[in-house]
């Protein structure tokens, strides 16, 4: 399965990224950020230093893929749901709005309240899974 990485610069990112070069069914095919789009992966990661060659993308560079685990900052990734659904029938998000019971949505502070669709409960504590049916 190919996998992405949205916001993979950060210390919830960088661990993911380390976990999943471990995993025997996912390849890591891109890694988001957009501070660092073109540098490599491990110059912001050491420990992957020897596990992958990935540079860092934009959002808006990324192609479809079977899963996004999303380690975006908080409230930044229900406004984009819908985009992030395009690129995989499963999203993952790693945010502190996965936490919650109810639908993320960015408060009204941060730019309006845009609930995620088809949100269920998370498998995992802290993750929620959210899916879209495809036709």
């Amino acid at each position: 399965m190919r996998a992405i990485v949205q916001g993979g610069s950060g210390y919830t990112g960088g661990e993911l990224l380390r976990l999943l070069a471990g995993h025997p069914h996912l390849e890591v095919a891109q890694v988001s950020s957009e501070r660092l789009r073109g540098k490599p992966v491990a110059a912001v990661h050491p420990q992957l230093r020897d596990r992958n060659e990935l540079r860092f993308c934009g959002l808006d560079d990324l192609e479809p893929a079977d899963v996004v685990f999303s380690a975006l900052r908080h409230g930044q990734t229900a406004p984009r749901i819908d985009r992030t659904l395009a690129l995989a029938p499963v999203v993952v998000d790693l945010s502190a709005t996965s936490g919650s019971t109810t639908p993320p949505t960015t408060p009204a502070g941060m730019g309006g309240s845009t609930p995620a669709r088809s949100c269920s409960p998370a498998s995992c504590t802290g993750w929620r899974s959210c899916t879209a049916s495809r036709s």
